[in-house]
């Protein structure tokens, strides 16, 4: 493009009316200015969220079309309030990414608003003219109201189904179309179904997730269209009933489905739309957790003149049923008792909320119960996207599937909107029901909201006569459904019932936190205090389990739970699936022997049957009562069992009276000719309420808390085994502890066999298919998982080709996240599958280039730096310390005799700021901040002063303590070297190691999240300590103090160099970057050169363009230079610029001008960020004639512009040297018509 085309060439032919000119178009590259939020613990598939394509999949796996538009990203967004009008055609303040609830930390709001508007535009490809463009929203947490072109589609209400709308009469033809959701959640402040959400988390509720948590798209279809499926199984009769829903149908046409197997047509059939269609499937291949075989579907709609619709689908072949086995009612699949034996699943993700981040992460869920041997899920009460259910079909497990609870665990509760819950239930039901996965509805869970049970299990069960209905999991039970189901914690029970199957419906929720894994401080029913002992607990507890399986009937059971979630910490893996807890093959082995054989043969019987005689005391015995030699003959002596009453369910046990808080039992017995294998079968057999202790021949063989509701097997300690004499006397002792509830205890000893074979894994085979990015989490790889692994080893070098080093950890799903990478650098990974058995070969090498995008940095409220005073001399008394930050916050000494001194090339060659104890040395300034906040101080000292362990007993650094419990905070150094750093009311303090008055310099981080109360402290880059504060404004300092507490206690002797002050948390990233560059600038560490910066935005004026960034944290200044080519050369255009913005108002109207920025710091300039380009605006020139005159306009903006004129375009352009007069923005002149062609034209100052 030559010069001339970048002047606007206005031209006109004076021949009357008014000439419509089409300008040029500016247009402006700029970066988004959305960042995803950081939970204190993410997913290691959080950072392969693609913010421009987040959750890419196709979303409707069993109503599948091959055109559709994916609508996630990034919307605007801004929350809202009752009544507000439309933002019809507004720019809303913020940004949020679609799918992920308000709340989370993926959405980059992390906030919660009852209600809220979302905005985006989007234009339907051209290819899909002539069809209907319906909208899909697959879910919005709870009423939505979408908008197109300002017209509103309707009110939806319910926060779990998907809502379609056909917008093509509101299309505004080509172009960009506008779309706006409003929004409102009211969470626990209504009686909507709203499962485990609340505004208050804590003990069993969680973070609510407002907002659009699915996907939205778009998908073209013809007029008439098949708008959804019934796929019902009929195995008895080896068919499949297929019903195609097409509302507008009309005589003539037909529906025709076929089904598929690996390509080939195995079974077709044709009927009409909208009645059942009978498709044969000749000796169906079942469908079950051990074989999940799926069928391919194809349905399509057609008439006399072809081919209308098609739709792509898929079934399972398989039945569900409710008959007698073993002389019980019992769930059944394809006609044969499975027990069906899963965790609870609450899909709560810590950076996603109700969002899995990646469908690898949503899909991993799944494969982790998978590897854990389980055969079922309880999905609870939540209902997931379908392709939750589309894996659940695909990997094999059995699904019972919650109805969202109303009114869950509130205080005061709202009435139950019932209605609403009637729809909403029907409509889970009726968007579910083709998975072969999902083998019964429940309906309540634990009273929640519970209302018209009888009546609402009987509208189920008329929905979906293919499934099993469960009432009520836990209570409250009228005897409705198919189903009776307890909830017993922490010990498995089971229910009793002649005509419905008897399940656990949850037990477990043994507690087990991981340092660094963990969202807060939280709990479990019971605690373990390692993995080792959670996996004990849950095989003791599997044991039970078998008892009732065998003894009463038992269907299933449901382990609490599969993940931590926020607080609860009874997960196998933690709530950021990054460490699984236990070892996966003794989870396996436990959950097969739970349904397993067993033969049982009593060593000493216990009273189940007949009373066996015990000797008992009531009474502390002495501490040798466990002991062979230890004469019990003073006790009682008296048959078991034991007990105040008979337990539930269980008549005549109860032989002798215990009423009391404690029993002491002791009996002999002679095991006779055990061998070695014998005597490792031997179990106890023992039914308990509560704590039982047991030991054979004084030493400690079983000590279990909690209770038992029948007998079950106790494992005996490898140091009892040791301890039993075969063919000898041996005294087997136990005590056991009254707690609350039932009282109960008998104890037998038996061998137990079993006919349990765990299979082999299969050896797995090296992952495929990668996914990487790199974030400030580090470097993140994610790939398919491999069949048969329980874990991934991960191997890392610098250079191509290796050497390769271990890390020091695995993973047990198909992601990871290393965090030691370094900005900038690129690393070279390879992983492995692994089991028990077999290690995979590495895969393929990884290349991750690591590029860590800097989060919004805080504003900077408050910056001394010794190293401004460079005109004064050594010794100089400081009367006044500069605030650079430009707030004018000085730190002053009007006192002589008080002010510290300046002392030059003191540490690195520069000066600092020395305050003495003894002449009682300060300096004072405005407290900048009382909420969030994040304190530097570069100090060195030899000395501190006290010993005690409140932040304001060291000798002050920074520091706002006042007297008395009070909103304040503070930083001090202890005589021993510690740091103290805490806030007020309630006083709570960090400390750091001790040896920080070693006379080296040191960087101290104090650092304050109030929305939590988190307070943290580091030193020299790392973290000391951590806790939990008060969240209140830390508003009673005024002032705050440099060498002192402003109590002028506790005077610091030593030197402080520098001190930042930022109000705002400076995340880790940011955090790191300017304690780096602090080392380097006071001679601690090597130099590091400051980091690009990024999101480089540009706006261009009339006659102007403004450059935006975010804050590089280490930067001093920055360097803008400028080029006409993305490819440069460049040439500097400002330099030493203080600031994040930069106005450029030398640019040439009509061309494009690319800009780079460099961030400078005191280890010199960094690299130059991504270019950014612009196009310059041309003045727009109007013409309009009539037959005497005609009139020119052009914006006043342009006034330096010049008007020229032509007669021809061969000729010589000349200035026109009237004057125009300005009419409001614009400037007019009118001239004379010369003669029948003239051309105009306005030519910019700069250019020829």
């Amino acid at each position: 493009m030559n010069r001339i085309t970048h002047l606007m060439q206005y031209m006109a032919r004076t021949v009357g009316g008014v000439l419509p000119l089409l300008p040029l178009l500016a247009f402006a590259q700029t970066s988004s200015n959305w960042q995803p939020g950081h939970a204190t613990i993410m997913s290691p598939w959080a950072q392969l969220v693609d913010p421009a394509s987040p959750l890419p999949e196709y979303p409707r796996p069993q109503l599948e079309r091959s055109d559709w538009l994916n609508l996630n990203g990034i919307w605007q967004f801004e929350s809202g309030a009752a009544g507000d009008a439309t933002p019809t055609g507004q720019t809303l303040d913020g940004q949020i990414l679609v799918p992920f609830p308000i709340e989370s930390a993926l959405s980059g709001v992390q906030e919660s608003f009852p209600r809220s508007w979302y905005r985006r535009t989007f234009e339907v490809p051209q290819n899909w003219e002539g069809q209907r463009i319906q909208l899909h929203l697959d879910a919005v947490d709870w009423e939505s109201e979408v908008f197109v072109n300002g017209v509103s589609l309707g009110v939806h209400r319910g926060g779990y189904d998907r809502t379609t709308y056909d917008i093509t009469p509101y299309l505004n033809g080509d172009g960009p179309q506008e779309l706006i959701v409003r929004v409102y959640d009211p969470t626990d402040n209504y009686g909507q179904p709203r499962g485990k959400q609340t505004t208050s988390p804590g003990g069993i509720m969680y973070t609510s997730a407002s907002g659009i948590w699915q996907t939205v798209w778009l998908e073209p279809v013809p007029e008439t269209h098949i708008e959804d499926l019934k796929l019902v199984p009929d195995v008895d009769q080896s068919r499949l009933q297929v019903t195609a829903n097409v509302p507008a149908a009309v005589e003539g046409m037909e529906v025709t489905v076929t089904a598929w197997v690996d390509g080939v047509s195995v079974a077709s059939a044709t009927g009409t739309a909208n009645t059942v269609i009978d498709l044969p499937i000749t000796d169906p291949h079942l469908w079950s957790p051990d074989d999940p075989f799926l069928y391919e579907l194809q349905v399509s709609l057609h008439d006399g003149s072809g081919e209308i619709d098609s739709v792509g689908s898929y079934f399972g072949m398989r039945k569900i049923s409710l008959g007698e086995s073993d002389g019980f009612q019992k769930m059944l699949l394809n006609d044969e008792f499975v027990f069906q034996y899963g965790p609870l699943d609450q899909g709560y993700w810590p950076d996603g909320n109700y969002t899995a981040p990646t469908d690898l992460a949503l899909k991993a869920d799944i494969e982790q119960s998978k590897i854990l041997g389980f055969n079922m899920i309880r999905k609870h009460i939540k209902v997931e996207p379908d392709r939750w259910y589309y894996w659940a079909d695909k990997l094999g497990i059995m699904v019972w599937q919650d109805m969202p609870s109303a009114n869950s665990y509130t205080t005061v509760s709202v009435p139950v909107d019932e209605p609403q819950f009637e729809s909403e239930l029907t409509t889970m039901v009726e968007n579910h029901w083709n998975h072969p996965s999902i083998v019964s509805w429940v309906v309540f869970n634990e009273g929640q909201g519970q209302h018209n049970t009888p009546e609402l299990v009987s509208m189920v069960e008329d929905l979906d006569p293919s499934r099993l209905v469960n009432e009520a999991s836990g209570w409250n039970l009228y005897g409705s459904g198919s189903i009776k189901d307890w909830h017993t914690y922490p010990n498995p029970g089971f229910p009793v019932s002649e005509t419905q199957a008897v399940v656990c419906g949850e037990f477990g929720g043994v507690g087990l936190g991981v340092e660094g894994h963990t969202w807060a401080d939280g709990w479990g029913y019971v605690d373990a205090a390692d993995g080792d002992e959670l996996a004990s607990i849950f095989e003791r507890m599997s044991s039970h389990i078998t008892g009732f399986v065998s003894d009463h009937g038992l269907s299933g059971a449901v382990y609490t739970e599969i993940t931590d979630v926020e607080i609860e910490l009874n997960g196998f893996l933690t709530y950021d699936r990054k460490v699984r807890k236990v070892d996966a093959d003794r989870i396996r082995a436990a959950v097969l022997g739970a349904s397993a054989t067993r033969t049982i043969t009593d060593v000493v019987p216990n009273s189940r049957n007949s009373g066996v005689t015990w000797q008992y005391s009531t009474s502390q015995p002495q501490a040798s009562w466990t002991q062979t030699g230890f004469d019990d003959s003073t006790w009682n002596s008296g048959p078991g069992g034991f007990g105040a009453g008979d337990p539930y369910n269980l008549e005549d046990y109860t032989r002798t009276t215990w009423s009391t808080s404690d029993i002491w039992m002791r009996t002999h017995f002679n095991p006779g000719d055990l061998a070695e294998e014998e005597i490792a079968e031997l179990q106890f057999t023992a039914f308990f309420d509560d704590n039982v202790e047991i030991y054979i021949n004084g030493v400690l063989a079983a000590d279990v808390d909690g209770f038992l509701v029948d007998y079950g097997l106790l494992e005996i300690s490898p140091e009892a085994r040791a301890a039993i004499i075969p063919n000898g006397d041996n005294v087997l002792a136990v005590h056991c502890q009254q707690l609350s509830g039932g009282q109960f205890v008998d104890v037998g000893l038996a061998r137990v066999q079993t006919d349990l074979v765990v299979p082999q894994r299969p050896t797995p085979t090296a992952p495929q298919d990668f996914v990487t990015a790199s974030g400030v989490d580090g470097a993140t790889l994610g790939w398919a998982s491999s069949p048969g692994a329980t874990h991934y080893l991960i191997k890392r070098a610098s250079t191509p080709g290796g050497p390769y080093e271990d890390l020091d950890f695995t993973t047990p799903v198909n992601a990871v996240v290393d965090p030691e990478v370094v900005d900038g650098e690129t690393y070279y990974y390879r992983v492995a599958a692994a089991n028990a058995d077999a290690t995979s070969a590495d895969s393929e090498e990884i290349a991750v280039m690591v590029s860590i995008p800097q989060g919004p940095v805080p504003e900077l409220v408050t910056w001394f730096r010794a190293d401004e005073f460079s005109d004064l001399a050594d010794g100089s008394e400081l009367e006044s310390w500069t605030d650079l930050s430009g707030f004018g916050r000085d730190a002053v000494q009007a006192n002589a005799g008080r002010q510290p001194s300046l002392a030059t090339s003191q540490i690195n060659g520069l000066p600092v700021v020395h305050f003495n104890a003894s002449e009682s040395d300060y300096l004072e300034f405005e407290s900048p901040v009382s909420e969030d906040f994040t304190i530097y101080c570069v100090f060195r000292s030899n000395q501190g002063i006290g010993t005690g362990s409140g932040y304001w007993t060291g000798a002050g650094l920074v520091s706002g303590e006042m007297p008395n419990s009070v909103d304040d905070f503070g930083m001090s150094l202890r005589a021993d070297g510690t740091l103290l750093a805490g806030t007020g009311r309630p006083d709570v303090t960090l400390t750091s190691a001790k040896g920080f008055n070693d006379g080296q310099p040191h960087i101290a981080i104090f650092q304050r999240t109030r929305d939590t109360g988190l307070i943290e402290l580091y030193v020299d880059g790392v973290l000391q300590d951590s806790g939990t504060a008060g969240r209140q404004l830390l508003s009673s300092p005024s002032m705050l103090t440099l060498g002192a507490h402003p109590t002028l206690e506790n005077f610091f002797t030593g030197d402080i160099a520098e001190v930042r002050i930022f109000e705002g948390v400076v995340d880790e990233a940011n955090r790191s970057a300017l304690n780096s560059a602090l080392a380097y600038k006071w001679g601690m560490g090597p130099a590091v050169a400051p980091r690009v910066p990024t999101n480089l935005a540009i706006s261009m004026g009339d006659d102007s363009t403004t450059l935006t960034w975010t804050p590089v944290v280490e930067a001093l200044t920055y360097t803008i230079e400028r080029s006409t080519s993305a490819d440069g050369p460049f040439t500097t255009v400002a330099s030493d610029l203080i600031g994040t913005s930069f106005t450029d108002p030398a640019v040439s109207p009509g061309s494009a001008w690319f800009y780079r920025i460099t961030a400078v710091s005191e280890a010199g300039p960094g690299s130059p960020s991504a270019v950014a380009s612009v196009s310059a605006p041309m003045a727009d020139l109007t013409v309009v004639s009539d037959t005497t005159s005609v009139t020119l306009s052009w914006p006043v903006w342009a006034a330096d512009w010049i008007l020229e004129q032509n007669d021809d375009l061969d000729s010589s352009w000349q200035e026109v040297e009237d004057a125009a007069s300005t009419v409001g923005d614009r400037f007019e002149l009118t001239l004379p018509i010369q003669q029948n062609a003239q051309f105009f034209r306005l030519r910019a100052p700069d250019q020829d």
